[in-house]
C-alpha cells in the first residue's frame, strides 16, 4: 500500500464523525468507560443492561454518501486495518451525520480484503461488506432497546416478508459464491437455524439454505 499526504482537515472531518457516534450511543442510555491503553490508544467501552461493545467509525465523504438518502450501493467499503477484534462494531456514518450503517465483526472477519485506491492511499486493503448484513440506523432517533435487538428484528422482518427470498437468504447466509456469513448479530444459534428452516420451507431454496444449516452446526460464534 502506498500512502498519500495526510491532511489535517480530513482528520478533523473524521473526528467529528466519531464524536457524533460517541454522543449518540451515550444519549441512547449506554455507559461509556475509557480504557487508556487500548490496542490503538484510548478505547471506549459501551455497556448497557443488554450488551457491551467497542466502536470504530468511518465518516463518508459527501460525494460518496451525503446522507440525504440511504446508501444506494450494495456494499460498503470497510478499512481492513480498522477492525480491532470481535467486540468492535464498525459504524459507517453519512457525511451529514444523520444516518449510519453498523457492520458486525463476525461478518467482517469472513470477508477477504482487497486493494482499493482512495484519496489517502493507493491499494488500501478494504473489505466489501454487503449492505443487507448491516444495520441501518437513523441517528436522529435514539437506539430502541439495543443494537442487538434492532438487528435481530431487522433480520426477522426480512425473512418473514415473503416478497424477496433471495434477499432473505443473503440476510441470513450471504450471496451465492460469497464468504458465507455467520449467524446475524442479535440472533442466537437456535433461532438462526429456525429461520433458515422457515425460509427453506417457504421458498423452496433447499440446497442453498441446507448448506447453511450444516455449516452453522460446525462454526464457533463470537
Amino acid at each position: 500500500m502506498s500512502s498519500k499526504k495526510y491532511e489535517r482537515a480530513d482528520g478533523e472531518y473524521g473526528d467529528a464523525g466519531e464524536a457524533r457516534i460517541r454522543s449518540y450511543i451515550r444519549k441512547s442510555g449506554y455507559m461509556a468507560v475509557k480504557h487508556p491503553n487500548g490496542i490503538y490508544g484510548e478505547d471506549i467501552e459501551y455497556t448497557s443492561t443488554r450488551e457491551r461493545f467497542y466502536v470504530d467509525v468511518e465518516r463518508a465523504t459527501d460525494s460518496r454518501w451525503s446522507g440525504a438518502d440511504w446508501f444506494r450501493f450494495p456494499t460498503i467499503h470497510v478499512l481492513a486495518r480498522r477492525e480491532v477484534d470481535e467486540e468492535t462494531l464498525f459504524f459507517t456514518v453519512s457525511a451529514n451525520m444523520e444516518k449510519a450503517y453498523v457492520s458486525f465483526p463476525r461478518d467482517l472477519f469472513r470477508v477477504p480484503p482487497k486493494g482499493v485506491d482512495n484519496k489517502h492511499a493507493i491499494n488500501e486493503p478494504m473489505r466489501d461488506h454487503e449492505i443487507i448484513r448491516c444495520l441501518p440506523i437513523d441517528l436522529t432517533r435514539l437506539i430502541e432497546g439495543s443494537i442487538a435487538e434492532m438487528n435481530a428484528n431487522r433480520v426477522r422482518a426480512i425473512v418473514r416478508d415473503g416478497n424477496n427470498y433471495e434477499v432473505a437468504v443473503r440476510a441470513l447466509r450471504g450471496r451465492k459464491g460469497g464468504p458465507g456469513y455467520e449467524c446475524p448479530y442479535g440472533l442466537d444459534e437456535e433461532e438462526y437455524r429456525e429461520l433458515l428452516l422457515e425460509l427453506e420451507e417457504r421458498s423452496g431454496l433447499k440446497q442453498f439454505v441446507s448448506r447453511a444449516l450444516v455449516s452453522s452446526s460446525q462454526r464457533k460464534l463470537f
